[in-house]
């Protein structure tokens, strides 16, 4: 279906996913057996995993729109604006569901009665249309942006719950204090695994982005640099991946740890075989899914925690 294809409704699936694993798999479990209170009802978070995947949502619809002449050269075949849904209809769609997530994200804030941060709304809908517009066409800004979008996508659930969690540290420092850690790990692997991802996508869609004079890393520094700089992204990724798998020895089953090594850290070093030798976009965008798959096995590994 072209609409769930523009707002890419796998990828919101994942998003959904991930908060929902985080918050009903990890941290709501833990409030409640340290005697807290979490701070949103299951409805509430429903509604906050909501507001989530429209803001994400509207960021594919304004990429897709600023991205059209690009994307006619990339993947023509995969372009939907002006052939299965007009230019007009993807505006009105994008400004409609804008206006939906802000109605939502103020409901939440005056049902829970924090209107303070009613504000980070508008700010992530303007950065996202500020990164399609502008600094998606810089070289490592917007991927770098990208990245801190995907963190944050685990780090809103802490900010969300953040007093709960204040809570739970006077009630039980050692838990509140192994809960923070997987959250952190979560945020930093979403962001060096994002960051990591983009950076090859850009290889991937250089032909596009040359014609239509965007400076992306391969075309302002050369294919051969962007290659190292992914490189040394992916390495630090592969780094925290075996420093934590070491640290958390204690925290999981000895199956788990061989799932980390297997499902993580061999791709990784898979992905950096791949890299090195790709020449074409079909080459990167192997690349890109292998990369992909890698994200979506750390976000499982959080569901085989020991806290």
């Amino acid at each position: 279906m072209p609409l769930l294809r523009l707002i890419r409704f796998p990828n919101l699936l994942i998003v959904a996913l991930t908060q929902g694993l985080l918050y009903f798999g990890l941290l709501r479990p833990v409030l409640l057996r340290g005697g807290v209170t979490p701070a949103l009802t299951p409805e509430q978070f429903a509604i906050f995993i909501g507001i989530t995947v429209i803001l994400t949502a509207t960021g594919y619809i304004i990429n897709d729109l600023v991205d059209l002449k690009t994307d006619q050269l990339n993947k023509p075949r995969r372009v939907i604006i002006n052939r299965s849904i007009s230019r007009s209809a993807a505006i009105w769609l994008y400004i409609s569901m804008g206006m939906v997530g802000f109605f939502a994200a103020l409901y939440l804030a005056l049902i829970t009665d924090r209107l303070t941060l009613l504000g980070i709304y508008p700010l992530a809908f303007g950065l996202l249309f500020f990164y399609s517009a502008r600094l998606k066409k810089e070289a490592l800004v917007g991927n770098i942006l990208v990245a801190l979008f995907c963190g944050g996508v685990a780090a809103a659930i802490g900010l969300a719950e953040y007093s709960s969690f204040k809570d739970l540290l006077l009630v039980d420092p050692l838990l509140a204090q192994r809960v923070q850690t997987l959250f952190i790990w979560y945020t930093v692997f979403a962001f060096l695994s994002t960051l990591y991802r983009e950076i090859i996508k850009d290889m991937e869609d250089m032909e596009g982005d040359t014609l239509t004079h965007n400076r992306t890393a391969p075309i302002r520094w050369g294919l051969p640099a962007t290659r190292v700089i992914a490189g040394i992204v992916g390495l630090c990724l592969l780094a925290f991946l075996l420093w934590q798998g070491w640290q958390w020895q204690d925290w999981f089953p000895r199956w788990v740890i061989i799932f980390h090594l297997l499902g993580l850290a061999l791709p990784m070093l898979i992905s950096f075989y791949l890299l090195a030798f790709a020449k074409n976009r079909q080459q990167f965008h192997r690349l890109s899914t292998l990369v992909k798959w890698i994200m979506l096995n750390g976000l499982l590994l959080i569901l085989f925690a020991n806290v």
